[in-house]
């Protein structure tokens, strides 16, 4: 029992950090006799209980950061219960722990000066201690440890966001962790075994959003194109001239973009550009239609359109494109910019 009051502890820590001391209590009630005890409790005294620590070094494996040694002396008689009969964290989640006989415990690295508390308590009650992971912290871009203003701080918003699950999933496997085939993109749920202790780091792991962004479009583009065109669909209003097209054209339209989106709601801005009717005003489109190049490829494939049209073909292709490419720089002698953006600024009336 101590019955050293706040304002006792608060002069004396005081004192010692003033002296450049570790503020550890000193054990002014640690020698009290049994009477001595009995009688001041039934005064009604305060009184917390501490546990008198055993003046020696204690070390342990720590399954991501290795041998970790705490020096003698680094802790005083600690509080275990409360004034108000309340048990504190550390006295508690041993009591706790060796009760349901857990075996590991694995917690954020800002966790391992209690394990110094937790060590001195499953030796005092005759227990062997779990084995311990203190794994690192997760971080912001700015280095600070992750809060709200980093960004989305639950999984319901990240389902809103449209991040699909298993992409999720991959990202928050990665942090702190490597895969062993040193790859950043696999389906979490065929991880097994593979995803273990032996491969957490000692470095914080940063949690880069562009980096989730990668993952989630590498997980898109991975999926089935017609899971691809379902979720598409969703995201496009209702009123857009997409959902007028027949199925076939849009699997096809589909299959061209999926590798420029990372999000199922970043294909409309993309294939805006097969709709829209309207003509930009950049400087680099006007430049691009006032080269005298322009018109000849201009004239050249409203021919080679029309032809598609009359074959009733609704569907320009990749392999069109590169024919017409070929052409273009084969025999109008038309080549690098005034090729690429003379083609893109007749085709879509886009400079990019």
């Amino acid at each position: 029992y101590c019955f050293c009051t706040e304002e006792t502890l608060t002069a004396k820590k005081e004192l010692a950090e003033s002296e450049k001391l570790a503020p550890h209590y000193d054990g002014t009630c640690r020698n009290l006799s049994k009477e001595e005890v009995e009688a001041r409790l039934k005064a009604k005294e305060i009184a917390v209980i501490r546990f008198h620590a055993p003046l020696k070094a204690y070390s342990f494996n720590d399954r991501v950061r290795g041998q970790v040694v705490f020096p003698e002396g680094m802790v005083g008689d600690f509080v275990i219960l409360r004034a108000n009969g309340i048990p504190v964290y550390n006295y508690a989640v041993v009591v706790d722990d060796s009760l349901m006989k857990i075996s590991h415990v694995i917690r954020a690295e800002e966790h391992l000066p209690n394990t110094l508390r937790q060590l001195m308590l499953y030796e005092a009650f005759g227990e062997t201690p779990p084995e311990f992971a203190h794994v690192s912290l997760l971080i912001g871009e700015d280095r600070q440890k992750l809060s709200k203003r980093h960004g989305a701080t639950s999984v319901t918003l990240y389902k809103e966001m449209n991040y699909i699950p298993n992409a999720l999933l991959n990202f928050l496997c990665l942090l702190g962790w490597s895969h062993p085939d040193e790859t950043d993109i696999f389906d979490p749920l065929k991880l097994g075994s593979l995803y273990n202790l032996d491969r957490f780091t000692k470095s914080a792991a940063i949690y880069d959003v562009a980096k989730l962004n990668f993952i989630n479009g590498q997980h898109l583009k991975a999926l089935p194109i017609e899971v691809i065109l379902t979720e598409v669909e969703k995201t496009i209003p209702s009123a857009h001239p997409f959902h007028k097209m027949e199925h076939e054209w849009k699997l096809r339209c589909v299959t061209v973009f999926k590798d420029k989106i990372q999000f199922f709601q970043d294909f409309t801005t993309h294939m805006d550009i097969l709709f829209s009717t309207e003509v930009s005003d950049s400087a680099d489109y006007l430049e691009a239609i006032s080269w005298e190049t322009t018109p000849k490829i201009k004239e050249y494939l409203a021919g080679e359109i029309a032809i598609l049209k009359v074959a009733g073909k609704s569907f320009v292709t990749v392999d069109d494109y590169n024919i017409w490419s070929e052409h273009v720089k084969g025999e109008l002698k038309i080549k690098g910019k005034q090729l690429f953006m003379g083609m893109r600024a007749v085709l879509t009336h886009q400079a990019h």
